[in-house]
């Protein structure tokens, strides 16, 4: 298994800077005092694959500083360019590819249901 997250790069830094939380951008999901910035480096930091998409939008510098953030919020995923939505499929999916991440996250959510079933 791979976990992959899908950057909007055109946008990844205005989010990344914004104070907004979710419960001001209820298009993201179910709204809460959580900011938007905490969900997008959760999620970059728990992917084995990120994709950085609409990268045709960006300056070649522009670009180049969000795969340094990118790297260092998860310098473990493999970082992948895409332009005009054309994903590299080939790049991210190998059936025989195990991502670090999933299993963490897998194993993590194990060690927490015995937790909590022992705890009962």
């Amino acid at each position: 298994k791979t976990m992959v997250t899908v950057v909007d790069s055109f946008r990844f830094f205005e989010e990344y800077y914004s104070r907004d939380t979710m419960m001001e951008r209820p298009g993201l999901g179910q709204g809460s005092s959580l900011p938007i910035v905490e969900l997008l480096i959760e999620q970059v930091e728990c992917s084995d694959v990120i994709v950085l998409n609409k990268t045709d939008l960006m300056r070649e510098d522009s670009l180049g500083k969000l795969q340094g953030t990118v790297h260092t919020l998860n310098p473990l995923a493999k970082i992948v360019v895409a332009e005009f939505g054309d994903i590299p499929f080939g790049e991210i999916f190998d059936d025989s590819a195990v991502g670090l991440m999933s299993q963490i996250t897998l194993e993590g959510q194990h060690r927490g249901a015995v937790s909590a079933a022992k705890s009962c």
